[in-house]
């Protein structure tokens, strides 16, 4: 693990375990953008792959390519010291359906060939039942041509996001919802009977109750009227106070939020009802989430009340009170969690501890990506002109391409930049969906390299 500490700080080792696990099956011929996908791939860690060759020369393990970095593919294998898996076959329209429930995702690079997609589509219609060895893990597909390309990725079952690592989390404090510990400290610290100076070294939260506690039950209770309390406030307190600020700037903070209190229970409702259209369930990951999914909906049943995860945010404060403060709301953190496990031991018991713990901490920040019931070859109607262009372009019928000598000229152009950058941003998606980690691409992307622009959208 050790080799790999930068990036354990991106996904910790959980993630890492995951990825060194993963089976991941690549179907396409020998080009860049293949070589720099398994590059990108092989370096972070992942160790057993399964090339299904889509080229038509009889020596499909190197290549005579000039436009190739690495002349033979067991040159990137050598990239990581530890042993990597790699097993090559040639394409063809036959192999079994049971063969993909042995991948955990599928990656489709730069083929031309439209049955492969009409294979796969066939797969996915077929009808399903209990005993049905047919699995379709997700897909990613992508392509790069010119200045050009895209990446597409297709989920068959509902995707399920723990960690997703949100820019900026949001702290759950709650003060407007006090429970008895929390109240018992908050009111020990009674403002009239403090100096300026154990005033200034009290975390900001404590004014932020102190206004809520304050304001009379007959008046909206808002960010507003905390600030006007705050501002109008008699006590010996210098508005230069790094506390005070942080109270006036984080007000918002006060209350219960109600937001992500929808939000998350239409994520709820949502995978509830895909969870029983979808396909059969293999993915254990996701498996154990809508288990604890349907716990935590007899839990909110209970108690009418999105649980807290026992962090508070950093702030101006004397040792003693934050520490003080940070360890109420772990044990209010613990205590209700206490009673979620009471209630998924009665319902899923084989569900590992370490596994509840971690939806539990990230409950607030849960994302859901819902399965497509859409057959793969749906991308052809897509409404992004550039993207269909290059659909086109990719599968030769460029007859339907309408193209400028602008557009023309960036085509023929040799760009093995093109292809990496396509390439790692293939390999940053399948990092995401195999660690249950960062939110992934909904669902196509198109990278456009003439104008320097990158959009994404949903097909």
């Amino acid at each position: 693990m050790e080799k790999y500490d930068r990036q354990l700080r991106l996904w910790g080792d959980n993630g890492q375990s995951y990825i060194e696990s993963a089976n991941i099956c690549i179907i396409g011929p020998h080009n860049p953008l293949l070589q720099e996908t398994l590059k990108n791939l092989i370096l972070p860690g992942f160790k057993k792959f399964n090339w299904l060759n889509t080229s038509d020369s009889s020596n499909i393990q190197s290549n005579n390519n000039n436009d190739l970095f690495f002349n033979d593919i067991n040159d990137i294998l050598k990239l990581n010291e530890d042993k990597v898996e790699l097993s090559i076959e040639l394409w063809n329209n036959s192999i079994d359906k049971s063969f993909w429930k042995n991948f955990q995702i599928l990656i489709i690079l730069s083929i031309n060939d439209k049955s492969i997609i009409s294979y796969f589509d066939n797969l996915l219609s077929l009808p399903k039942n209990d005993n049905d060895s047919l699995y379709l893990p997700p897909i990613i597909l992508a392509h790069s041509i010119g200045l050009f390309g895209y990446v597409h990725l297709k989920f068959f079952n509902p995707h399920f996001i723990l960690e997703t690592h949100p820019d900026y989390p949001r702290y759950d404090l709650i003060l407007d919802k006090p429970w008895p510990q929390l109240k018992q400290f908050m009111d020990k610290l009674d403002l009239t009977n403090l100096n300026d100076s154990l005033i200034s070294q009290l975390p900001y939260v404590v004014f932020l109750y102190k206004a809520i506690e304050a304001i009379p039950n007959n008046e909206i209770k808002s960010t507003t009227s905390i600030k006007n309390w705050l501002g109008n406030i008699d006590l010996p307190i210098n508005n230069g106070n790094l506390n005070f600020i942080q109270a006036k700037r984080y007000s918002y903070l006060a209350f219960y939020d109600t937001e992500s209190e929808a939000r998350i229970l239409k994520i709820l409702k949502d995978a509830v009802k895909f969870e029983s259209e979808s396909n059969l369930w293999r993915d254990n990951f996701n498996n154990n989430v809508i288990k604890l999914v349907k716990c935590f909906k007899i839990y909110l049943d209970e108690f009418k009340f999105i649980p807290i995860n026992g962090e508070i945010p950093d702030m101006e404060s004397k040792s003693e009170y934050f520490i003080e403060l940070e360890k109420v709301y772990r044990a209010k953190s613990e205590s209700d969690k206490e009673k979620f496990k009471g209630i998924t031991r009665q319902n899923c018991p084989e569900i590992p501890d370490d596994f509840i713990n971690l939806f539990w901490k990230n409950i607030r920040n849960i994302a859901f990506v819902k399965p497509s019931k859409k057959p793969i070859h749906y991308i052809w109607d897509t409404s992004d002109l550039l993207f269909r262009d290059l659909l086109e372009l990719q599968f030769g019928t460029e007859n339907n391409v309408q193209m400028d000598e602008k557009f023309q000229l960036s085509l023929v152009v040799n760009s093995y930049s093109t292809s990496s950058i396509i390439a790692g941003i293939a390999a940053q998606e399948v990092l995401k969906v195999i660690t249950h980690q960062y939110v992934p691409v909904d669902d196509a992307l198109v990278y456009n390299g003439l104008d320097d622009e990158i959009n994404t959208f949903s097909i």
